[in-house]
C-alpha cells in the first residue's frame, strides 16, 4: 500500500489506548476487544481471533512508506480468519502515527493500514510466543 491510499483508509485512535500502550515502552500487549481501533474493530468478530500491539508515543520511530518519512508512535497486528484462504490465519498490520494528515478526524492519532507483509501475513497457526503476552489493562 503506498502513502497515499494508506492516508485515505486511515482510521482514528483512540488517545487513551496509546496512552496506556506507553505505560510498556514498546512491549507487546494483547488488546482487550473493548480496546480495538477502528481499523480491526469493523472485522466480523468470528472472523478475528486477536490483536497486539506495542509503542510509545514518548519514544516514536521512523519509518519510511514510498519513500516518505513517517513518525510512528505504535504497531498492531490483528490476527483473523479466513475461510477462503488457503491458510487458516492472515495477520494485518497497522501502523500508529500522529494525526496530521486528516483534519476531518478529531483524534491525535491515526491508524494505517492494513498491511499485509509478504513474510507473514499468510500463517498456519497462531505464533507461539503470542500466548505468552500480557494483556494491555
Amino acid at each position: 500500500m503506498d502513502f497515499k491510499a494508506a492516508i485515505s483508509k486511515a482510521q482514528p485512535v483512540a488517545d487513551d489506548l496509546l496512552r496506556r500502550l506507553s505505560a510498556a515502552k514498546w512491549g507487546q500487549r494483547i488488546l482487550n476487544p473493548t480496546d480495538y481501533p477502528t481499523c480491526i474493530a469493523k472485522v466480523p468478530g468470528e472472523k478475528l481471533i486477536f490483536a497486539m500491539a506495542s509503542g510509545d508515543i514518548l519514544v516514536p520511530v521512523e519509518y519510511c512508506l514510498s519513500d516518505r518519512p513517517l513518525t510512528v508512535v505504535a504497531g498492531l497486528d490483528s490476527f483473523r480468519n479466513d475461510p477462503n484462504d488457503r491458510f487458516p490465519i492472515n495477520k494485518d498490520h497497522f501502523l500508529i502515527v500522529p494525526n496530521t494528515f486528516r483534519r476531518d478526524f478529531e483524534s491525535a492519532y491515526l491508524s494505517l493500514g492494513p498491511f499485509k507483509r509478504q513474510e507473514d501475513h499468510w500463517l498456519t497457526h497462531i505464533p507461539d510466543d503470542a500466548r505468552i503476552i500480557p494483556m494491555l489493562l
